[in-house]
């Protein structure tokens, strides 16, 4: 093109006029003089808008000379501006055929890009746009915009083409794209942008000349509300960003706006917005299938699933993964569910050609506030699939209403996500990535100041919680409690849960927090914090029995115990390890060795209490795997051991325990003697005392529960109806569903075998209707009855 553009010529005629040299105007606009010369002599054809703002700033033009500026680089005066086409028709920089006006507008401007190949989804979304952002035929009241936000990666573009290419015949006066680059450093003004939309929309040079700058954005207003037309406001930086481009709610007219941006858009009507989430599982394996062809994923469907899964199913990582193994036909996708695999590697392997989902995300990051990308490096060390406000609280050392601040910032600039109520959480792979920003970003020692202030106050929270459900006064002193060290002194800010109710629910969101920090404890070698947390958790573990980490936990304080030498403390937690692998993992043969192991313990330390738990846990195991006879021994002797050691609670249940063996040997006399002294004992206004509130409504609730049974098995049906009638509801108060099931479904099996059949339906239905929360077997029988009954 030689020097021949109008373009060219106009910016060598404005930069030599102001005396400046190519380097003198690339120090002025931050434009590189490489790029002002490429311009000059034509050799870039297609310059970004921005790019020519920042000359025009870089020249300090006036608003006429900047519209004179800008109208050379329209089509047909040879260099098209920023997404127009070279030539009317001819495809834009995305390879789209321009989509201009019917009128007098540039063909190619504000063009939209080339429509996906692979679109999957979205059928509620593509409706929703459909119903609030279609242009209408007559003059409208409705609200001008809809607004489509989600975080980087999450297709909102996409889906926004998508949608305009389905709508073409409802546009007769065009449908216009335009990025906004609200992420980038500077992004492109309302002023700016309504300039290229006007003259998208065909408003004559001379029209536009004679427009002042600040009153465009209300002339592009008037405009569509004239014209049946879409234009897409790709990423945007928010509704402030665009606000002056957009028809007051009430007075829109016929066209319509859809917005696209990373941030939540608020301000914008409930009903005409939406906020993307990644794919759905099957939407993830649908565009897999698109992409690599269907025999190839399904000839390897596992790893096309584990890669769907290591991209958490977002559409940029997809597309990533996809294209990297798109073009390697010769390899098995399962090389790349390998490369994905590893956590430490993901985002690197993420990456083909000079597509990368960190790039995405960087934008993202690097327009956060400094408080706000401090916090967001940091809750990479959050371990829990979410945490609230108070934990990112300790976490930074903030107060809470500062860190809640920050976490709506993050959630606004789309890197972290609403998780119900009170609650955050990362996409898998934005987590990854601040870890990525922690490492590069934070001062290591900052880092690790960080983590053991969270660790100190998870650790500290989850004592006083677990607390919360122990007796008034422990038969064993607690273990002495160990200071968290100078690094983490317990955090000031977020309170402790206040009383059983609020602690439960504490310690049940938190599981997976604390319990990471109780695995830092142990592998830093802090031996009295790790045994006395989980001697804190002793009372709560029976309210949360299906929880899978409680065999961990004990182990682990046992292990602890022992490298402290403390003979007493290791058997304790041998014990407690014992009772989870039999009543919360169903090995009780596994139980019946701890078990054993805590006894050469108690016996060492002299603990007789401990004898006689590990006596106890033995019979528990042996009535688990139907052997009564060895049960009915071991509780008879963890009995007399409780007696001698004057341990009501431990006496009850253990007399609790020998009673149920003697119910399944048959001897129900003495069952019911035996449940019956259970009673009394709990009626002793001194003996009573010596059990928690909670513990004796639950030993109150079992052995009554055990005496309906003996009843029943001693064929005294109708004083065990009256007795199980009275426990329904019991132990579901007290969260135990799984004995609650027991309950109904002895009091179903004997409303049948009296001849009340259709009372018995409702309590088999229970049962079934929580056969997750019970052993296979028992919902396979509750199944089984209750289809005899209607078939009957």
């Amino acid at each position: 093109m030689g020097d021949t553009t109008a373009l060219g010529r106009e910016l060598r005629r404005l930069r030599t006029a102001r005396g400046l040299s190519l380097e003198g105007l690339a120090e002025a606009s931050g434009v590189s003089a490489r790029g002002i010369a490429d311009l000059e002599l034509g050799r870039t054809a297609r310059p970004r808008l921005g790019t020519l703002a920042t000359l025009s700033r870089g020249l300090d033009l006036d608003e006429g000379e900047h519209a004179a500026f800008l109208a050379a680089a329209r089509p047909g005066n040879d260099a098209p501006a920023a997404g127009t086409a070279a030539t009317p028709g001819a495809a834009d920089e995305r390879g789209e055929e321009a989509d201009g006006p019917g009128g007098p507008g540039p063909a190619g401007l504000c063009a939209l890009p080339r429509a996906a190949t692979e679109f999957v989804g979205r059928s509620e979304v593509l409706s929703w746009l459909h119903a609030t952002a279609t242009p209408t035929a007559a003059p409208s009241a409705a609200e001008a915009l809809s607004a489509i936000s989600g975080g980087p990666g999450s297709g909102k573009t996409t889906v926004a083409v998508h949608f305009a290419r389905q709508i073409g015949p409802a546009c007769p006066d065009g449908r216009f794209f335009l990025d906004l680059r609200g992420v980038d450093p500077d992004p492109l003004s309302a002023r700016d942008a309504a300039t290229v939309l006007l003259q998208a929309l065909g408003l004559p040079p001379r029209d536009l000349a004679r427009t002042p700058p600040a009153e465009r954005p209300a002339r592009l207003r008037a405009l569509l509300a004239e014209r049946r037309a879409l234009v897409i406001l790709d990423n945007a930086a928010g509704l402030d960003h665009v606000r002056p481009l957009v028809p007051e709610p009430g007075t829109a007219g016929r066209g319509r706006v859809l917005l696209t941006s990373r941030h939540a858009v608020r301000g914008v009507a409930a009903d005409h917005r939406r906020a993307l989430q990644p794919f759905t599982p099957a939407e993830a394996r649908r565009f897999l299938d698109l992409v690599l062809g269907h025999d190839r994923t399904t000839a390897e469907a596992d790893a096309t699933r584990a890669v769907a899964d290591a991209c958490g199913h977002l559409p940029l990582a997809l597309r990533v993964a996809a294209n990297w193994a798109a073009t390697r036909t010769e390899w098995r996708l399962r090389r790349l569910a390998d490369r994905l695999a590893d956590e430490h590697r993901r985002l690197d392997a993420l990456a083909a050609g000079d597509l990368r989902v960190t790039a995405a995300f960087e934008l993202s990051y690097q327009r956060l506030t400094t408080a706000a990308a401090r916090q967001f490096r940091l809750l990479s060390h959050v371990a829990g699939a979410d945490f609230p406000p108070a934990l990112a609280a300790a976490l930074g050392g903030l107060a809470e209403a500062d860190a809640h601040d920050l976490l709506e910032e993050l959630t606004d600039a789309g890197l972290l996500h609403h998780a119900g109520p009170g609650r955050y959480r990362f996409h898998d792979l934005l987590r990854l990535f601040a870890r990525a920003c922690r490492d590069r970003d934070e001062p290591p020692a900052r880092s690790a100041a960080a983590r053991a202030r969270l660790h100190g106050w998870l650790l500290s929270t989850a004592r006083s919680a677990g607390r919360q459900f122990e007796p008034p006064a422990p038969a064993v002193p607690a273990v002495p409690a160990e200071p968290t060290g100078p690094t983490a002194p317990p955090h000031p800010g977020p309170a402790a849960p206040s009383g059983q109710r609020e602690a439960e629910d504490w310690l049940r969101a938190e599981g997976a927090n604390w319990l990471d920090a109780y695995r830092h404890a142990a592998a830093d070698g802090r031996h009295r914090l790790v045994v006395d947390l989980a001697e804190s958790m002793h009372w709560f573990s029976d309210l949360w029995a299906a929880w899978p980490y409680w065999a961990e936990i004990h182990r682990t304080a046992a292990h602890a115990a022992a490298e402290l030498g403390d003979a007493h403390w290791e058997a304790v937690h041998r014990n407690y390890t014992a009772w989870a692998l039999i009543e919360c993992e169903q090995r009780p043969a596994e139980g019946i060795a701890e078990a054993r192991a805590a006894r050469r313990l108690a016996r060492r330390s002299g603990s007789t209490a401990q004898e006689a738990w590990s006596f106890l846990y033995e019979g528990w195991a042996r009535i688990r795997a139907d052997e009564h006879a060895p049960a009915a021994r071991r509780s008879a002797r963890a009995r007399d051991l409780f007696l001698a050691a004057d341990d009501t609670l431990g006496f009850l249940q253990a007399a609790n325990m020998h009673t149920d063996a003697l119910h399944h040997l048959g001897r129900h006399e003495e069952a019911l003697t035996g449940h019956r002294a259970v009673l009394d004992v709990l009626d002793d206004p001194v003996r009573r005392e010596r059990v928690p509130p909670f513990l004796r409504r639950l030993v109150r609730a079992t052995t009554r529960y055990d005496l309906a049974r003996a009843l029943a098995a001693g064929g005294r049906d109708e004083e065990a109806l009256r007795l199980l009638h009275q426990l329904v509801g019991t132990h579901q108060e007290l969260g135990r569903i799984r004995s609650e099931c027991s309950i109904r479904a002895t009091l179903a099996d004997v409303l049948v075998r009296v001849g009340r059949p259709a009372e018995a339906h409702g309590h088999y239905r229970y049962v079934l209707e929580h056969s997750g929360q019970v052993p296979a077997e028992q919902a396979a029988e509750a199944a089984r009855k209750l289809a005899a009954l209607d078939g009957n």
